[in-house]
């Protein structure tokens, strides 16, 4: 059972350190890329 949670405290360990490298990522790109990034994510469909 506690090899189950450190798995899975470890899971999201790992989840949490790939958003904040994506978080990193976004913020290392300038505006308007980040523009550009948003219409494509978004698509046709987005406001």
């Amino acid at each position: 059972q506690l090899a189950e949670a450190n798995a899975r405290v470890a899971e999201l360990a790992g989840k949490l350190a790939s958003l904040a490298e994506r978080q990193q990522a976004i913020a290392a790109t300038p505006w308007w890329r980040r523009g550009r990034m948003a219409m494509k994510l978004l698509g046709p469909g987005g406001e």
